[in-house]
């Protein structure tokens, strides 16, 4: 009598060998599937420290309070913006002028054509940056009066679960233009001038 159909046992044994390979072969391609989060925020840091470096070097940034010589420190938050937005193409209207640094808001301070969202760019406050006691900001400075807490949103506020470390993430923005990064895994910073792995975080 000729066989119409596998048995249970053939089945299960299919079954078995295929979750088998399974496991061996899932691992491998996750890990060689590059991490489109993680080179989102190497391209947001390297647009945003462009954007820094281009409004030190813009003439109409000495009229919105830069100089040469004490760099962003007397800058005013909406100022501030405004030089780097300058610099950038960005999407939608800016909110320069308003208190942006809780990232839960939905009202960045701007957001770029790429769909990344910034906060605590601008704001109402007096200065975004102050010397430290006896005026002594220095390049080895990471106090919070010399430096500046930039919040970004990798994929905008509207798309998803928001986790920090996932796609939102912090850059430290120092007096003098530096941009650092902000450590994705834990509340504390990453100050040192760390390159930025590969792709992981």
């Amino acid at each position: 009598m000729k066989k119409s159909a596998f048995t249970l046992t053939e089945v299960l044994i299919t079954l078995t060998l295929i979750g088998v390979v399974m496991a061996m072969v899932i691992p491998v391609v996750r890990s060689s599937v590059t991490d489109t989060s993680g080179l989102q925020y190497k391209k947001s840091y390297t647009d945003f420290q462009n954007a820094v470096d281009m409004a030190a070097e813009d003439p109409e940034s000495v009229s919105l309070g830069y100089d040469p010589v004490t760099y962003f420190v007397g800058v005013t938050p909406e100022n501030l913006c405004k030089m780097i937005t300058n610099q950038i193409t960005t999407l939608g209207s800016l909110n320069c002028a308003a208190d942006s640094s809780d990232i839960k808001t939905k009202n960045p301070s701007f957001q770029q054509i790429n769909g990344v969202s910034y906060w605590n760019v601008g704001g109402t406050g007096t200065v975004s940056f102050k010397n430290d006691v006896g005026n002594n900001c220095t390049t080895e400075s990471y106090s919070k009066s010399c430096t500046r807490t930039v919040w970004i949103d990798i994929d905008s506020t509207q798309k998803g679960k928001n986790n920090h470390g996932k796609d939102q993430f912090r850059l430290l923005l120092r007096y003098d233009g530096k941009v650092m990064l902000g450590n994705p895994s834990s509340d504390n910073w990453d100050v040192e001038e760390t390159a930025i792995k590969d792709s992981t975080f």
